[in-house]
C-alpha cells in the first residue's frame, strides 16, 4: 500500500465516522427535543412567544386585542374569547393540571363578564338613539344601571380569585433546581 492510498482510505474512515457521529447527535438532539416538548405539554409552563401570544400546557393563548384573548388548542380547537389575558393564562394552567372546577367556574365568571360587557353596551347605544319614548329610554336606563352593578361585582369576584390563585403551587416539584442548579429531590415521610 503506498502512502497516497494510505492518506485517501484514512479520510474517507474519518469521513465515515464524522457523518455517524453528526446522525448520532442529531437523532439524540431530535429525540430530546420530543421528549421536552411532551413534557411542557403536560405541565403548566407559560411560554411567551412575543407580545400577544403565549403557549400554555396544550393551550394557545392569541391576543386579538386589549379585551379579547383567544383561547384555543393545538389541534385549533376554539375554547373561549376571554375578556383578560390573566384570566386566559389561569385558565390553561388550571386546565394543564387538572383543577377542572376552578377552570369551569373561571369561564363561567369570564362569560359573564363578556356577556354584561356587551350589554351595557348595547344599553349606552340605545339611549343615544334620539326617537325614544321616555318609557323605553327608562326601561333602558334601568337595565344599564343594573348590568354595570352586576358586571363591577363579577369583576370584584374575578380579582379576588386571580389574587387567590397567586399563591396555588402550579409547579411539579420533581423539575425544581436547587440555588446550586442541581436537581432538589423531595422527601418522602
Amino acid at each position: 500500500m503506498t502512502k497516497g492510498e494510505f492518506t485517501t482510505k484514512r479520510k474517507s474512515n474519518f469521513e465515515s465516522a464524522r457523518a455517524a457521529f453528526t446522525e448520532f447527535g442529531l437523532n439524540y438532539i431530535q429525540s430530546w427535543t420530543r421528549q421536552e416538548l411532551a413534557k411542557y405539554r403536560s405541565e403548566p409552563v407559560v411560554i411567551p412567544v412575543g407580545d400577544y401570544r403565549f403557549f400554555v400546557g396544550m393551550f394557545q393563548i392569541v391576543g386579538k386585542h386589549t379585551y379579547c384573548w383567544t383561547v384555543s388548542q393545538f389541534d385549533d380547537k376554539h375554547v373561549h374569547d376571554f375578556v383578560d389575558k390573566i384570566t386566559a393564562i389561569l385558565y390553561c394552567l388550571y386546565e394543564t393540571r387538572g383543577q377542572f372546577t376552578q377552570a369551569a367556574s373561571l369561564l363561567e365568571l369570564d362569560k359573564k363578564i363578556g356577556k354584561l360587557s356587551s350589554d351595557i353596551t348595547h344599553y349606552e347605544k340605545s339611549l343615544q338613539r334620539k326617537k325614544q319614548d321616555s318609557f323605553k329610554k327608562d326601561v333602558a336606563y334601568n337595565r344599564l344601571l343594573d348590568a354595570r352593578m352586576q358586571r363591577k361585582d363579577s369583576i370584584q369576584i374575578l380579582k379576588k380569585t386571580l389574587i387567590s390563585a397567586k399563591y396555588f403551587n402550579f409547579r411539579n416539584n420533581s423539575y425544581e433546581t436547587n440555588r446550586n442548579g442541581h436537581q432538589a429531590h423531595s422527601k418522602k415521610n
